[in-house]
């Protein structure tokens, strides 16, 4: 990380794991988000969105909500 800002690169997280995996879980391991975070990156995209986006779609805002939470958190 240190030497791709270095060399005056930009650094991204391309998929930063947050997609429910367990049951009745909402969003998987909250300290994912604030480890990448702690990384300081330009981009942190989040692997999980598109299932959020498809339950909304579905009329179910768990998901959705859960996550707008979380992410206001950080």
């Amino acid at each position: 990380i240190m030497e791709t800002k270095k060399q005056n690169k930009l650094f991204w997280i391309t998929e930063l794991q947050l997609e429910p995996w367990e049951p009745n879980e909402i969003i998987t391991n909250k300290e994912n988000l604030k480890f990448g975070i702690d990384l300081n990156p330009e981009v942190i995209f989040l692997w999980g969105f598109e299932y959020w986006y498809w339950r909304r779609s579905k009329s179910d805002l768990r998901y959705w909500d859960k996550a707008k939470e979380i992410i206001k958190k950080f």
